[in-house]
């Protein structure tokens, strides 16, 4: 395994830190701009150098993994391809779900094989034991540098998944949606029932085992078959009172209506007949 470094030791590097830790994996230095978030992830592996500086190392490194913001990529690849380092043979490999290894175009110039990886999860501010475990992955990028993190990954017992550039920016989107949209979504969920007089905590333990049935269902019937509710029932009273009560909580209507709408596509996939949906549409004010 080559020496191996971290630039940006935030949830993400701080969590790729620990699981390298865990396989065994050696890091020579972890970069950050916050120093105690470098020496954080640095301290699980011996002698390894924590700094705040980029280019100090990268002069310890073989292969790098960028995990800072997306916006920082293209002036970190700059800073490191103009730092006078021989970047022939390197392995560098940038953490974006959005963008493709393009970014790294600089360092490819002078010679780097240049990736990008993405492990389609959150991860929380303090970082989990086998954060990457059965956790896809998506690789693109060079071939023998995409080979190598596809290696690292499937060390940490993640499951690598090829994906090519155009694809990146739907893909990352859909992470978005079935992640921060979730919790978008089940905030207003509490928002109500706070509401209706409930205090956080029991809210959240009341519509708890509504979420995880909700996903136990999509995972063993698909989408389609996972509705359930009023719509799926024919209850047009109810949808109504639904749609009346969120009058006073205008962007959780909004959102209700819109998914409301967007369920109805799902019924179709179902087998409801066309009449019923056309029926739904007009009630829900869709044409």
């Amino acid at each position: 395994m080559k020496d191996i470094v971290i630039i940006g030791a935030g949830r993400l590097g701080a969590s790729l830190g620990r699981a390298l830790a865990e396989a065994g994996i050696p890091v020579k230095a972890v970069a950050d701009l916050k120093l105690e978030s470098a020496r954080r992830t640095g301290r699980l592996f011996p002698g390894c150098r924590a700094t705040n500086d980029n280019l100090e190392a990268a002069r310890l490194g073989q292969a790098f993994f960028l995990c800072v913001p997306d916006s920082a990529l293209g002036p970190v690849a700059v800073e490191l391809s103009g730092s006078g380092l021989d970047w022939g043979g390197k392995i560098i490999i940038h953490c974006s779900g959005l963008l493709d290894s393009g970014v790294l175009a600089p360092l490819r110039r002078r010679d780097a094989l240049t990736a990008s990886s993405h492990p389609a999860r959150s991860f929380p501010d303090k970082p989990v034991r086998r954060a990457f475990r059965g956790v896809s992955v998506a690789i693109e990028g060079q071939a023998r540098a995409a080979t190598w993190v596809r290696t690292v990954f499937l060390r940490l017992g993640a499951k690598p998944l090829a994906l090519r550039a155009e694809q990146k920016p739907l893909y990352h989107t859909a992470c978005a949606l079935a992640s921060n949209d979730l919790v978008v979504l089940l905030d207003m969920a509490l928002e109500l029932l706070r509401a209706a007089g409930f205090s956080e905590k029991r809210a959240w333990e009341l519509i708890e085992p509504l979420v995880q049935g909700t996903l136990h269902n999509v995972n063993k019937l698909g989408t389609a078959a996972a509705l359930t509710g009023p719509l799926v029932r024919g209850d047009a009273e109810t949808v109504a009172r639904h749609l009346d009560v969120l009058k006073r909580f205008p962007q959780a209507r909004k959102a209700h209506l819109e998914l409301s709408r967007g369920a109805l596509a799902l019924l179709e996939r179902s087998g409801v007949p066309p009449e019923t949906i056309r029926a739904w549409k007009h009630r829900l004010g869709q044409k």
